[in-house]
């Protein structure tokens, strides 16, 4: 494989580094170099073929986008929250595709975007969940203490949220305002409060709204979570105002005053809003 070697070249070495190449290529390749000899001084082509959907292509003659393709095929695998979804909502799979982008809203706060990871992967571990697991012997919802606690009891049906789930509606309704009636008629509650919107509608600060939602979403959670581990439980209306107010406030604080980036602040939060407006140098909640 290799003819010459300098002096100051270490043979064991190399041959150590050669065995390592030769595992992690075709073996009909570790045959080729073990039994030809080639001279990096002539010239020779080498022939490389792609196996695309059954039909042989030339490597040259392939696009970067039919080579990015096979490598996304080859790693990447459709969740199975996907069809557990579309069991429990009449969604198609491609609004499902886009629920990402909003899971992963580049300032939206780690924890929020923990708790909207969950959801969509239909991961959060319900009392279903944990007694199937034989974790705990019962599955009932200790907030209701009458239900089932499945993902949809958890943070749609349960007769606790009523109340709550009435309040958030509200501030919808004022988010849609200036939005066309006929769009409004296209939405569907239950699925944009596990979700978020996915769309952009004329008139509605989505951005807002997808951030007050995932709010409401860590708010439902973290009251469950502490009524589970054995405390008081607490007015979850009250919570999210407190909770929407202060990461307003502290992107304000940040995105304004710090790091003078007005313009975000005004597109994320101002535009298209009557919840959130600033009022000589404060910001002013209609909640």
């Amino acid at each position: 494989m290799i003819c010459n070697i300098d002096s100051d070249c270490d043979s064991n070495d190399i041959g150590k580094r050669i065995d390592v190449l030769k595992s992690a290529i075709p073996e009909d390749w570790t045959k080729t170099i073990q039994t030809e000899i080639h001279n990096r001084k002539n010239n020779r082509t080498v022939d490389i073929n792609v196996n695309r959907d059954s039909k042989i292509l030339d490597f040259k003659l392939c696009t970067t986008k039919q080579l990015y393709v096979m490598v996304v095929e080859k790693l990447y695998e459709l969740p199975i929250c996907y069809e557990k979804w579309k069991e429990i909502f009449d969604i198609e799979e491609t609004e499902l595709y886009r629920i990402w982008t909003i899971v992963n809203f580049h300032w939206k706060p780690s924890k929020m975007i923990e708790v909207d990871f969950k959801i969509a992967h239909h991961s959060i571990f319900t009392n279903t969940k944990l007694m199937k697991m034989k974790l705990i012997d019962y599955e009932e919802c200790e907030i209701c203490e009458n239900e089932i606690e499945s993902i949809t009891h958890l943070f749609i049906s349960c007769e606790q949220l009523v109340e709550f789930h009435q309040h958030i509606q509200e501030k919808i309704e004022i988010l849609f305002e200036n939005c066309n009636s006929d769009k409004m008629t296209l939405v569907v509650y239950e699925e944009i409060f596990m979700f978020g919107l996915t769309n952009t509608m004329k008139g509605v600060n989505v951005i807002f709204l997808n951030f007050m939602l995932s709010i409401a979403r860590y708010c439902v959670l973290r009251r469950r979570n502490l009524v589970k581990n054995g405390q008081n439980n607490i007015d979850l209306i009250r919570l999210f105002s407190y909770t929407l107010k202060h990461y307003v406030v502290y992107f304000y604080e940040y995105l304004c005053k710090l790091k003078d980036m007005r313009k975000v602040f005004e597109k994320n939060f101002l535009s298209d809003n009557t919840i959130v407006q600033e009022t000589n140098g404060v910001i002013v909640f209609n909640m």
